[in-house]
This record gives structure tokens, sequence and C-alpha cells, in this order.
């Protein structure tokens, strides 16, 4: 298996791990003050569970949901699925910088050469393909903060409904699974790529 393959199926196993950060039992069912909190309500108010105060600043040079202009208490919850899709976030641009310089590469080589072979071709194609499949992985992680905004918005209004509570809670839980298959999507998409380019490189030499 190579290196950047083994790198990630330990990130994968992590996630099953009960000592992993990302691990679902991480995950403390959301409260209506912490809740508040995180919707700019200045009446909220810690009920034990834990939280911490985290600096996240604005970086323009990066698309991530998680670069904002505030220092914010956030519940437990939140700052265990963060964390996550901090660290599914730099994988995910790191592969669409490869695969977007393998497709360039391709290209170019394509143009030098004169080679418009459907084997060329195909190869641009995937490697496009990764491309997408990167930036749609990171377009996730929006849907997940809009549909728990609404949650949590929802929460804070009506607190005695506790299908919010159940609402939020599965959510979070279904965020840490989904960093988890987009690690094995990532895993397996350097594995197509190096499939891609070693017969091209024997090619070469």
């Amino acid at each position: 298996m190579p290196l950047q393959s083994r790198y990630h199926q330990r990130l994968i196993d992590s996630f099953s791990s009960p000592a992993s950060p990302f691990h679902p039992s991480k995950l403390s069912p959301p409260d209506v003050e912490s809740e508040a909190l995180l919707n700019g309500k200045e009446d909220g108010h810690s009920n034990g569970h834990s939280r911490k105060r985290r600096k996240i600043e604005t970086d323009n040079s990066s698309p991530s949901p998680l670069k904002i202009e505030k220092v914010e208490e956030y519940p437990a919850a939140v700052l265990v699925v963060l964390e996550a899709f901090e660290l599914i976030h730099n994988e995910l641009e790191d592969l669409a910088t490869l695969a977007q310089d393998l497709k360039l590469s391709w290209v170019l080589k394509s143009c030098r050469e004169d080679d418009a072979s459907m084997e060329s071709e195909g190869s641009i194609e995937e490697f496009g393909r990764a491309v997408d499949s990167a930036q749609s992985m990171m377009d996730s992680q929006l849907r997940y903060l809009s549909s728990r905004a609404a949650w949590s918005s929802a929460l804070v209004q009506s607190p005695e409904v506790q299908e919010y509570v159940f609402a939020i809670h599965k959510l979070d839980e279904s965020a840490l699974r989904t960093c988890r298959k987009q690690l094995v999507d990532i895993r397996n998409i350097y594995f197509y790529l190096l499939e891609e380019i070693s017969p091209k490189q024997a090619d070469k030499s």
C-alpha cells in the first residue's frame, strides 16, 4: 500500500477508536443555552456541557467554511465536527491541487506530443472528475452548516420541542460518518491517480 494510502487508512481507522477526538461518543446532545450562544444570543449560559473557546481567523485564500471572524463559544458537538471538517478540508484541498496539476500536465503533454489518444483523453477526464469530487465533498460541509443552523435556530425559538434536539444530534452524528466516508473516498481516489500515472511514468523511462 502506498505511503499516502497508509496515512489515510490510519485516519479512517482512528474514527472508530473511542480515544479519537472524532469518535461519535464525543458528541453530546445539544442544549438550548449553548445553541443560543451559537446563534449569537447574549443571554445563553452553559449548563455544564464541555465547551471551549476557539479563535477562527479569516483566511481569504481558502474557501473553507471554518474561516470566520470572531471568538465564539461553541457547543461541544460543533467543536468535534468542525475539527473533523478542518482535517477533511485540508486533505481535499491537497487532493484537488494534485489532480488539477496532473490534469494540466497531461493536457500540455498531449499538446506537445500531438497525442490525442483515447487513453490520454480518458486520463484527463478522470483527473477532472477527481477535482470535481473533491469540490463536491467540500460543498457538503457547507450544506451541513446550513442545515444545522436552521435546526439550531428552531431549537432556540422552541426549546420545548425535543424533536429539534434529536434532529441536531443525529445531524452531528451523520456529519462524522460522512467525514469517515470522505476519507475512504480520498484514499480510493489517490489509489486511482497512482494507477493512472504509474504506467505512463514507466513508459517514459
